[in-house]
Formats: C-alpha cells, structure tokens, sequence
C-alpha cells in the first residue's frame, strides 16, 4: 500500500490517501509478506492499482487470497433486487464487506465501509481490520504481464510482446505563451507553466507515448500517443495548466512515462517512470528543513520555486505596461508564521512565539519575472529569558493566505503551504545569568560585571538623579548623616514611563515627601509592571527586567536582570555589560574607563543635572526629552491554526527588539496609571476642563531649597566592631529563610557581597537597622534569578512540610520578606496572614491605626484643577477590608469686609478604600456646606483621620479646598487672601448696574415672544397645504431634510434653536395625523 499524508478533505473524492498495491488483486494468492490492515488509519483511499479498483463481490472460500489469510470482499446478498453494488456518479452508499476465513466461513467478521462514485473512480470509506493479522482488503482481479510481455497497462488481460527498448525519461518544466480571446472580448498573451517530458536516450524508428502522475495518480487526459523521437526532443509530451490544476495544487509530485512502441510489434512496451519532480516551494533541499539559530542572531532561510508562476498580459501591451504586470501583478505572496498552537501563552513575561522576523512583511514575494531567483526569509531566534534545558524546537510555516491569495492565472497557488520547517532555538540566557546590576541600601553599587563600589556623599558623591542602565534613573538622597538612600527609580521605553517617587524634598519652604507610583502607558507592551509583595518588576521591550524593593520610607534595593541584547548596549552606572570589568567605569561621552580612585569622575559623569538635566525621567508633570530611535524593526508572524485553508495570521510589526513582552491587562495595585492618549488631551483641555482627577497623587519638584549638610565619620561607634557586625550579619543571614535553598539552587547569587554591605550599613548608621532589608534584597536577587532557570520548574523536592514539589515554588516560599513576620505563610512570594494579622509582612493587627505620612499629604486642594471631592492618605499599614474608615470634621473659612470666620462642623465617619498598603482614598459621601448670612465663603477644608478598624483614629491631616484663581491660602495659618486678579472679583457689577439690566429684560421680552409668535403663524400657513398632498410612505420614510420646503429650509438656515425645535414636533404632529 502506498498512501499519501492524509488532509482533511470536504468532499472524499479530494482524498490524497492512495492504495496501489496489485497484491490485493482477487486473483492471487499469497506469498511470505501478508498483508495486514490493522495499522490502516480510518478514512477516505482512492485504488490506484492497475490489477482494478473494484471489491471483488463473491466471497474467496477457503481465504489466503489477496496476499493475506482473510481476504475481505464486498457482501452484495443482502442487496435489494434492481441495487447495484457500486452507486452512480455523486452518490455515496454505505455497504457491508466481510472477511473470509480460512475455514471456509465466508462472514467471519464483518466492516461497515462507505464507497462513493467520483465519476471515472471509485474511494472507499475503511476502517482497520479487528482481531489481529491477518486481514486486508481486496481490490481488483488481474495480474501483471508475464516477463517479456506487456499490454496497454502492463497487466492482463491482453499481454503480447512489446519492443525491447529501455528509456529513462526525465521532467523539465518551462512558461510556453499562447494567444487567446478573453471573456471581455480582448486579446491575450497567456504565459503558462508547462511540464514536459524529456530523454536522452530516444532511439529512431520507435513511437513513443507519454503518460503523467501527479502524486501517482495518472493524468489521463495529458497521456499522448504516437509521438516520434523529434517529437519528444520538441517537448510536444507535455502535461498543461489544465490537466491539472482543478485537482491538484502546487507542492505535488508530478512523474512522467515513456513507453515505446512501433517498429512491428502491437502493443507498447511497460512504462518507464522519470524520477519525482517536485512543483512547488522548496526550501533549500541541503538543510532537509531542520535548521538551528542562537537566541538574538539572525538566520537566513533560502526558498525557491521549483516550476515558473503563470501571467497573463493584453496582446498590444507595450513593453513597459508588460513589465509592470510581470512584475508587479503576476505574484506569488507566501507569508512565514509560527502556528499560534506553539506560541499560547506566556513564560517568565515573554510571548512563546519562539521566532521573531527582521522582515517588514512576515513574508516572501516571487513574480512572474523573478521566479528562477531564491528568495530568503530572515529569521531571529527569540529571547525567551530563559536558560533552557534544552533547544527548543519550533515549526515554521510558509503558506499563502486569504488576504494575500494569488488571482487570475495564478488562483490555483491560492490557500498552497509547504511542509513546517524544524527550526532550533539555541539558548543564549544562561550567559547572563548572575549578571544583575544592582543599587542596595545606602548604596552599595555592582556593575553588569561585578564590579563593587559605593556611592556616598561621604565621597564627595551629590545627592540627585543618576542614570543607571539606558532609559533606567534611580534618585538618591541624603537619609542619614553622610549617606545616600535610594529613593526612586524610574523606567522609561519610548513614551511610556514608570516612576516610583519616595524622596523628600523642600517645596516653597515647607519640607514635602512624594510618595507615588505612576505608569503612563503609552501602549499594554511597552512597559509591564507586576507585582508580589513588596516588589514592582518592571519588563521592557529587550526583556531586561527592573526589580526594586520598598519600604516604609525608600526603595530598599534595585536590581537590574539584563538580556542577551543587552551584550555592548548598556551606559550608565552599571557599566558596560560585555564580560570585561575594566572598562566598567567609562564616564558619559568617554571611550576609556578611569581608575578606581577617580570613581568620582565615572559617578557624577552620569549625574542628571547641568548640560543633561532634560533627560530626567523625575520631572512632576512626567515631560520626557524627545528621544528617536533607529533600531531594527521586528515582526512576529503568527498563523492562527493549523487547519486548511489558513486564515489570516497575527502580524506584530512594531517590535524594537527580538522579542515580544506579554500583553499587560491587569492594573497593578498601587500604582496610578495614566495613558499617553489622556497626557496628550491634557495639554490641549480648555481651561474650564479639570486637569486632574483626584486620585492622581501629587508630584513634588526634585529640587531641594537647601543642600543637605554633611557630617562625615569613619568610626565604628554604639560598640560596634567590624567582628562583631560580621558574626552579626553572617549569623542572620545564614538563619533567614532563603539562604539555604538560594546557596544550593541558585548558585548564581553571592552572600558575599549581600553580607559585606550589612556590615557597612552597621559601621554608618551605627546599628543594625538596615540587616533585614539586607536580607531581603538578597531574597529577592535569589527569586529573580531562579526565574530565568527552566530546570528549577521542573526538578522537585522537599519542602520544609515535607511536600515534594517543584524547587521553583520551594524558593518562592522561601523569599518573602522577614519570613511573614513569622505570623504567616509564603505561597506564591506572598504571605498569607493567619488570622488577626494584616500587611503585605503579616506584621500588625487590625487595632494598630495605619501610620500617615504627614508631608506626603497635599494640604492644599485647588478646586479649579480637580473636584476635591476624593483625598489620598498616604503612609503604610492600611488593611484592606470593610472596617477601614475615614473621618471628617469640616472646616470653612469665611470672610466679609473686615472680619475673617474660621467655622468648624460636626465630624462624621465615612468608609474609606484601599489603594494598598501604602495609602488609601478618603471620598466624600456628598455636600455638607453651610451658609452664613453676611459672610463670604472663600474655602472649605477638612480634618481627616482614619482608622484600620473603625475604633483606633489616627492624629488628623488637614486640607483646605479653594479655587487658586481667585485666593491664596496657607494651611499653617489657616487664611486664605483674595487675588486682585480674581475675575469674580473683577467682573462684579454694582448695584445700579443690576437694576438696569433687570428693566432691559422686562421690555425686551414681551417684544420678541410676539415675533416669534407671528413667525410661526407665517410658516405653518405656507408650509401646511403641501405636506397635505405627500401620499407616497416610501418618501415619509426618508429623513427629514428630503421634505422641507423651500421656507422651512430658510428658517432652518438661519439656525434658530427655538424654530428647529418647534419645527420637529410640527412633524410629529403632521405624522400622526
């Protein structure tokens, strides 16, 4: 049996599958290799056997017919009388077939089949035998020609002697043109694919016929007799367009058969078949399409045809209307795409597609002009941010599409794919495992190449905005006497921009602390942001991955995880990622490094400040530099199935790197987000527009009134020693709840240097203060990098409850901060509470108030830019839940000529929401203002305090809400001072100016009700007579601009409002009537 790859098929004539074994031949017997269908797969077969394509339909007693012990026939007994075994053309019947025992049973076992009439051909509908060997199906009841003989088949009956001539033919394919008259009457040129049928071995005296296969199925119609050797040479054996092509598309396996005859002898002699030609696409035959690509390099993919591409242009074309349709009209579109059953879902916040394209259309194009010429497809391995256990193998698939289907003399390429090619991805990640950057503490410093340094003013280093890594800025400021803290760390990609703020800062004298998170996303890829427990990863578009810690008051840690693309593309303070710690230290715009004792140099070289100060990434409105980029566009090309014909695949052109980050839909909690379609409405609002909405936090300036004073000392003190603060550090760390899983399986991050800066921060600060966050950075280095180690996912262990899973989800429930407190459990990086506990570190309870940050609230509230009805509280330990509360006591400042009155209502409770951990929304529940005769109310304010429980108040914070283009007002005093400026105050008109106004409206009024009164009189006597004569329902139907006359139009026109609308309930009235 010699079946082709089965497809699935709409109609079974269409069926590729192939039975062509003439041992299933009734007419003989066995031999030692028996057939046996047990492996047959169920479906549609087409017999292509010269010994017949019919079941024979009496049984074969006795068996071991049709080379198998139990021959299967086709049962006919139980047919109705006038029945034909086999139906007519187009119908399909089902029948009954029954194998034949070798003990004469002639139903041993029974098969339901189907059989279908294809109109010249028969296809069976079979199943595969039951029982075990052996049993196979019969067809047909003739045998080959004796040795020596042949007949028209090569198999009887009619066998005779045929001339003794061997040929081995062989298939060329060439365009041969033909005029024709199209159906618009206008004369062609048709250039056409043409097969034709060569040898080099052709003798004189002979006729020759040629016969043609495609996928061994003969085409009957192509098959030409009597053709001499010239004849042959010429090319005259040819199979055309139309031998074919309503059956067959390209990437088939076409063959040609000579047969030689003449001479004196009657018949032709058997068939001699060329060797398989392929039609179609090829790729490059060398590779046997399994090719192999590094994560982050380039492939080239050569793809030929391997037949011409059919054109067809008028006949008094001019030479360049000729190339233009060759060349731009006559083409071939085939589309490169990963099946999207390979690329669902996401790992470590990357898309699994495997394959990016460095091609703008995720494509090759062949025309009619250029067929012969190899086109190729460039491909890039996919950076997965993965070091993976293995390659990973992915499918590549050519194919041509709805959206891109060949037409006119093309249209038999339309819906054409090839064969997936095998594609290994070789892994790149590993190289850049253990490679963080990293700002931690206070801060100790690492570069992508580890080298170690500090960062302190104590070194003369200034407080400020510092670039780390390209687009990524961290803040540091002065937290204790002589040392910087991390504050904030901001990432940029493109438009989009994350920041989180948690820097002190002097604002028009009054000290401030801005504590926020905002994302401007300027689309779901740009930047993703997660969240688990007390940490933000941030993933950009190349795949680096930005990770900081937070506390109470700073940003404990930043670490920064870089990918493969990162290799030579790095600046800032993280060096130069390339394997090479020398060159780590090179200052901005420098080609060399310097020294370690001209640290300062490197450092204050990438200082935010000066000549750079608009590259800040901290400006409190989010302004960015305009920034262009000339990277290299990526494409992914993702087919949407793997059914036939393909859809139309997902293209992703806008790709700056080769890879593509999950899409973002989820907000991360904490964080305030805003799109760049609302900054870019914000620049453009009216003025009457709020600019703000009230739960946008606000952005203090980074700009300090004063420099901070420095007190430098380099002595152990509080009864530190350096032993005492190593055995210290050394001890705790070595009792945290990460060290022993992250030093076993994660050997990628050092304690070392984790335990080194514990033992700086003790010497600064002269106690232990810092330790924890030490430890916890050190975890979350640990988290961060088991990650990216495909091996941790899929190896187990035990756990510390003795549970046998996964080292990965091991390490997750060993990082989480100060180990939950010890009053809960990690799941997941994040500790789930036992009961009566709270907080992302489980460490208070429900009757401890939330701490508030007093500098961090906005104290003054300016009504012109946003409703003031909702307030953010910021501080840490807010408890999610239904008892968190707020309460108000309002205040109102009052004014008249001489005296200002500060009033104070009732206080009153209102429930508050949880923005996180970090603060919450106290919103009013409605209107709660007085009025006092003789007084002017210039402000409102309120004095907030909130609890966790309803019960236990916090000290309150106070707002004043006014309107700051009219009044000035200070929290510290609690006044507010009118503007001359104020346009209320400015546009207040006197007393006489009233009472005139009021007399103009009393006279003009009755005037104009009169005019209008007679206008409408006027109207509805000229317009009423000819709506009368409308009869017509479709023309009532039409809108009512198709029947205004001529003087409803004139009123229209002159766009009076109070017209218009008595004008539409007119037509109302009309219609009903």
């Amino acid at each position: 049996m010699n079946c082709l790859p089965q497809l699935e098929a709409a109609d079974p004539c269409q069926t590729t599958a192939n039975i062509d074994d003439w041992q299933r031949s009734v007419a003989f017997g066995t031999d030692t290799t028996q057939i046996c269908d047990n492996v047959l797969a169920e479906g549609w077969y087409r017999v292509t056997s010269n010994a017949g394509e019919l079941m024979p339909t009496e049984c074969p007693v006795g068996g071991f017919r049709c080379n198998t012990a139990k021959p299967i026939y086709l049962y006919v007994d139980d047919l109705p009388v006038g029945v034909e075994a086999y139906p007519s053309v187009g119908v399909t019947v089902n029948r009954t077939a029954y194998a034949s025992n070798y003990d004469g049973n002639c139903k041993h076992t029974e098969y339901d089949i189907q059989i279908k009439n294809c109109d010249g051909y028969f296809v069976y509908f079979l199943r595969s035998i039951e029982g075990g060997c052996t049993s196979a199906y019969c067809f047909g009841d003739q045998l080959p020609c004796a040795n020596g003989e042949t007949s028209e088949n090569g198999f009887t009956p009619g066998c005779e002697i045929f001339p003794d001539v061997t040929v081995t033919p062989y298939v060329k394919v060439t365009l041969t043109e033909r005029e024709a008259v199209n159906r618009h009457n206008l004369a062609m040129v048709y250039s056409n694919a043409t097969f034709e049928c060569h040898a080099d071995d052709l003798q004189d005296g002979y006729n020759y016929t040629t016969r043609w296969y495609v996928n061994d199925i003969e085409m009957k119609d192509a098959t030409l007799d009597e053709l001499s050797k010239t004849d042959v040479e010429a090319g005259l054996g040819r199979m055309l367009e139309e031998h074919w092509t309503s059956t067959y598309k390209p990437n088939m396996l076409v063959k040609c058969a000579l047969q030689v005859g003449g001479g004196g002898f009657t018949f032709y002699g058997p068939q001699h078949k060329s060797p398989v030609f392929f039609a179609g696409l090829q790729i490059d035959a060398a590779s046997s399409t399994n090719y192999q690509v590094k994560e982050g390099e380039e492939l080239e993919i050569p793809a030929s045809l391997t037949m011409p591409l059919s054109c067809a242009w008028p006949k008094h074309a001019s030479e360049q209307q000729k190339t233009f349709i060759k060349q731009k009209e006559c083409l071939l579109v085939l589309l490169n795409g990963v099946p999207d059953y390979q690329t669902k879902g996401c790992t470590n916040g990357v898309t699994k597609d495997g394959l990016v394209f460095t091609s703008d259309y995720c494509g090759i194009k062949f025309s009619h002009s250029n067929w012969q010429d190899p086109q190729i497809i460039k491909i890039m391995g996919q950076i997965d941010q993965l070091a993976n256990i293995e390659d990973r193998l992915i499918f590549l698939r050519l194919y041509n599409a709805d959206k891109v289907a060949a037409k006119g003399p093309l249209i038999y390429w339309k819906n054409i794919h090839t064969t997936d090619i095998k594609i290994y991805v070789i892994d790149k990640d590993v190289n850049t495992l253990g490679q963080s950057c990293y700002s931690n503490n206070d801060p100790h410093m690492r570069t992508f190449d580890q080298q170690y340094y500090e960062l302190q003013t104590r070194y003369n280093m200034p407080e400020g905005e510092y670039i780390m890594y390209k687009h990524v800025s961290a803040y540091f400021k002065s937290c204790y006497t002589g040392i910087l803290c991390n504050c904030g760390v901001a990432v940029r990609s493109g438009d989009s921009l994350f920041v989180a703020n948690y820097c002190e800062t002097k604002y028009n004298g009054i000290n401030k602390v801005n504590r926020y998170m905002k994302q401007r996303l300027c689309d779901d890829r740009s930047l993703i942001v997660t969240k688990t427990s007390s940490s933000y990863t941030i993933t950009i578009p190349t795949g680096t991955k930005v990770t900081f810690n937070y506390g109470s008051n700073y940003i404990d840690g930043i670490n920064i995880l870089p990918s493969v693309l990162d290799t030579n593309m790095t600046k800032g303070l993280c060096g130069i990622y390339n394997g090479d710690k020398k060159d780590d230290y090179t200052p901005r715009d420098q080609l060399t490094a310097v020294k370690s004792t001209e640290l300062k140099t490197f450092v204050s070289s990438w200082l935010v400040d000066g000549t750079y100060a608009d590259e800040t990434l901290f400006h409190p409105n989010g302004t960015l530099k305009e920034t262009e980029y000339y990277g290299q566009q990526y494409c992914t090309c993702v087919t949407p199935n793997d059914t036939y014909p393909h859809g139309d695949p997902e293209f992703d052109c806008e790709l700056t790197s080769a890879m593509r980050p999950c899409r973002n839909t989820k907000t991360t909690l904490g964080v305030y987000t805003v799109d760049c379609a609302t900054v870019a409405t914000r620049k453009k609002r009216d003025a009457s527009v709020y600019e703000q909405d009230d739960e946008e936090p606000p952005s203090y300036p980074m700009d300090s009134d004063e420099s901070p004073s420095v007190n430098i000392t380099e002595k152990w003190h509080n009864g530190w020693t350096e032993d005492s603060a190593r055995q210290h550090c050394t001890f705790h760390f070595e009792n945290a709840a990460a060290y022993n899983v992250c030093s076993e399986y994660v050997p990628y991050v050092d304690t070392d240097p984790f335990i080194s800066g514990c033992i700086l921060d003790i010497k600064s600060t002269g106690g232990d203060s810092w330790m924890k966050v030490s430890i916890k950075n050190f975890a979350s280095a640990c988290l961060q990098e088991s990650k990216r180690l495909e091996i941790l996912t899929v190896t187990n262990s035990t756990n510390s409850t003795g549970v046998d899973k996964p080292i990965s989800s091991i390490i997750e429930e060993s990082t989480c901060p100060d180990n939950c407190s010890n009053h809960g459990l990690c799941v997941d990086e994040e500790c789930q509470c036992s009961d009566g506990y709270h907080g992302e570190l489980c460490s208070f309870t429900a009757s401890q108030a939330p701490t508030v940050i007093f500098d961090a609230f906005e104290g003054l509230c300016d009504s012109s830019k946003k409703p003031c009805r909702t307030f953010i509280i910021p501080g840490y330990d807010f408890i999610n839940g239904s008892s968190l509360t707020c309460k108000y006591t309002t205040i109102i400042l009052k004014k008249n000529d001489t005296d200002t009155l500060l009033e104070e209502d009732n206080a009153f409770t209102h429930s508050g929401i949880y923005g996180s951990s970090q603060f919450m929304y106290c919103k009013l529940p409605g209107s709660r203002k007085k009025r006092s005769t003789g007084f002017e109310t210039v402000a409102t304010g309120y004095r907030i305090s909130v609890s966790n429980n309803g019960q236990n108040y916090t000290d309150p914070v106070t707002t004043i809400v006014y309107d700051s283009t009219c009044y000035e007002c200070d929290t510290t005093t609690m006044s507010c001072d009118i503007l001359e400026t104020c346009p209320i105050k400015a546009e207040e008109p006197s007393e006489e100016s009233k009472t005139k106004v009021w007399l103009i409206v009393l006279i003009i009024a009755p005037v104009f009700i009169i005019l209008i009164v007679i206008a409408v009189i006027i109207f509805k006597w000229k317009v009423k007579p000819k709506q009368s004569y409308i009869r017509d329902s479709s023309f009532i139907s039409m809108p009512d601009t198709s029947r205004e006359t001529v003087a409803r139009r004139k009123f229209l026109d002159n766009e009076n409002i109070f017209f218009k609308t008595f004008l539409s309930e007119s037509d109302l009235h009309d219609k009903k009537n």
